[in-house]
């Protein structure tokens, strides 16, 4: 058996992209042959169900992995393997359903002929670690909490995450020494929830700390976080650490307090506006993007203006943007009343416009400005990598290889490309 081809999908966020790693990492231990490209012989889907368009995608990738990709088997976990009936699963061919991205479990599912049952209840998240699947890359996603209490009205996540549980630290040093070794210069903490990670009297700040001191790691980039849970030593500390990445993605999902109300989100469009001023003034350069959802129920022209005017007057650097999608079994599902959907189309496009704008101003502020970047990809002696605050740059080099970490300085911004001359190579 272990001479087939399979297949690791993922769909969705930085923390779905992280399980189906540790999925693949755990089938290549057992001997499996993981590929990218078809024929398939198992192909296993780590699902997003956070909006209709999201299980839309997943829907009509399994409906394809069978019909052009040749595959024979069909596994779905992640977020929409807690979201699926029965006659879905039926529907869609699917031969297995994981209620949980535990790779031990489906390799033991797969090493007995597919007649493993899965274990009930497990609620222990800390996973054995292997970086296999890591080899070449230059940045790793490491898991350091799941699951969330928040229950803001428009996501369903809560249900099919549950409630908020952390890695254990040194379970996530191990994890980042070995990434390390493997040649990763960059790791990212995701999770539902990362601004909660407790564990061990370590909170966030706490575990970020542990991770600079304890591991060799060039650079520790967090993921999404709100705004809330960024205090004022944490913005001190990335401001003054040479390790944390100077980017954060702050979601604001609205600026109307209405509608933020309504959301059950724990802030106001003025305590938002201050901390954001407040990283921004403190931390060099800081890169700063957002998540806003548009056409949530109830939202007028005037609730919307309110988000546009207060986006049009941070230093945000770029946006996320989504429509409201309902979710049935959350609160906001029978809210109303619901939007039309032209007026989240014409929303939605007056931000994407917003973005732009954001961007290039961005941009624009960092040119002449050194940065450090990891080289993630050359392509004809162009070489691209991401800078520290979150900006996609290349050059030209024919002594650069993959992974060298280079002080480069921008010189311009054109046809959405940020051009760069290096400086030096620092490692």
């Amino acid at each position: 058996m272990k001479n087939m081809r399979i297949k690791v999908k993922a769909f969705g966020c930085k923390l779905t992209q992280c399980e189906a790693g540790e999925i693949e990492s755990g089938l290549i231990s057992a001997g499996y042959d993981v590929v990218d490209l078809p024929p398939f012989d198992i192909v296993i889907i780590c699902g997003c169900t956070v909006t209709s368009r999201a299980d839309y995608k997943v829907r009509q990738y399994l409906r394809r992995a069978k019909r052009e990709f040749g595959a024979k088997k069909l596994i779905l976990t992640g977020c929409s393997a807690q979201n699926i009936d029965q006659i879905k699963i039926r529907e869609l061919s699917i031969d297995k359903v994981f209620p949980s991205n535990d790779k031990e479990e489906i390799v033991k599912y797969l090493n007995s002929d597919y007649s493993y049952d899965l274990c009930q209840n497990n609620t222990n998240i800390d996973c054995n670690i292997n970086a296999h699947n890591y080899d070449n890359r230059t940045r790793g996603f490491v898991k350091i909490q799941d699951g969330c209490n928040q229950f803001c009205s428009y996501c369903i996540v809560p249900y099919v995450r549950g409630r908020e549980v952390s890695l254990s630290p040194s379970n996530i040093i191990d994890k980042v020494n070995l990434l390390s070794d493997h040649g990763i210069k960059e790791v990212v903490l995701t999770g539902v929830h990362i601004g909660r990670y407790r564990h061990s009297n370590k909170d966030i700040l706490g575990l970020c700390k542990m991770i600079a001191e304890e591991t060799d790691i060039f650079r520790i980039r967090l993921s999404s976080i709100e705004p809330n849970e960024i205090s004022d030593e944490m913005i001190e500390y990335i401001a003054t650490s040479s390790k944390i990445a100077p980017h954060l993605h702050v979601p604001l999902q609205s600026g109307s307090d209405n509608i933020l109300h309504n959301m059950n989100r724990s802030y106001t469009r003025d305590q938002y506006y201050e901390k954001i001023y407040k990283i921004y003034s403190n931390v060099k350069n800081i890169g700063i993007g957002t998540d806003i959802i548009v056409g949530f129920p109830g939202e007028t022209e005037e609730d919307f203006s309110e988000t546009y005017n207060v986006l049009e007057s941070l230093p945000i650097s770029y946006l996320h943007i989504f429509r409201y999608s309902k979710r049935a079994g959350t609160k906001a599902f029978a809210m109303e009343p619901h939007v039309n959907e032209s007026i989240k189309r014409e929303r939605m496009e007056r931000l994407s416009s917003l973005d732009l704008v954001l961007r290039n101003k961005f941009i624009n502020t960092q040119i002449g400005i050194d940065q450090t970047v990891i080289i993630e990809r050359i392509v004809n002696s162009i070489c691209e990598g991401i800078t520290g605050n979150y900006l996609s740059v290349n050059f030209v080099s024919n002594s650069i290889i993959k992974n060298n970490i280079v002080i480069v300085k921008p010189i311009d911004y054109k046809n959405g490309v940020t051009n760069c001359y290096i400086e030096h190579i620092i490692l």
